[in-house]
């Protein structure tokens, strides 16, 4: 049988114990991750590579720059995210891409392509193959293919085992 006293202690310490979980969690959702470092393996040429997760919000971006100076973006997050991508790009002396991959045709994955397509240099451009029953018809699509066509650039299809 619970007492007053001990039913007391149990309100008390869970209560503790549940401001706690709350300042942990509030305090580790508040970490800035605008740029994040993955990993900083030297090559034998003495070069790091970087990785960097870009903060575009409810999207995907990922740079990579590799030790032998090519750089590779993965997906470019939402509609109008591309400025602000191109932007980080130019920030850290980014003047070209060598490899542009869209993972797939959504919106918060291909939204910023279209703007960094038409303002950087590129040179080859990574899409899964799509089923013509199966491809989209959305204008974030749609911009993001007259921008490969405008650059007169083409789209390899993406498929397991190929290697860059």
């Amino acid at each position: 049988m619970i007492t007053k006293r001990l039913f007391k202690k149990l309100k008390f310490y869970i209560s503790v114990f549940v401001v706690i979980a709350l300042g942990l969690w509030y305090f580790s959702s508040k970490e800035d991750t605008t740029l994040l470092p993955v990993s900083n393996n030297t090559s034998s040429n003495g070069k790091a590579m970087s990785v960097s997760f870009l903060d575009v919000g409810q999207g995907d971006c990922t740079f990579i720059a590799l030790p032998d100076g090519k750089t590779v973006l993965i997906d470019a997050a939402n509609p109008g995210d591309g400025e602000n991508i191109v932007n980080y790009l130019k920030a850290n002396n980014v003047k070209q891409l060598d490899y542009v991959v869209a993972t797939h045709p959504h919106a918060d994955h291909i939204g910023g392509m279209s703007y960094i397509i038409d303002t950087l240099e590129i040179g080859e451009i990574f899409a899964p193959k799509i089923a013509s029953s199966d491809i989209p018809t959305t204008k974030t699509y749609e911009n993001f293919l007259l921008s490969v066509k405008n650059k007169g650039l083409k789209i390899t299809a993406a498929k397991g085992g190929y290697t860059l």
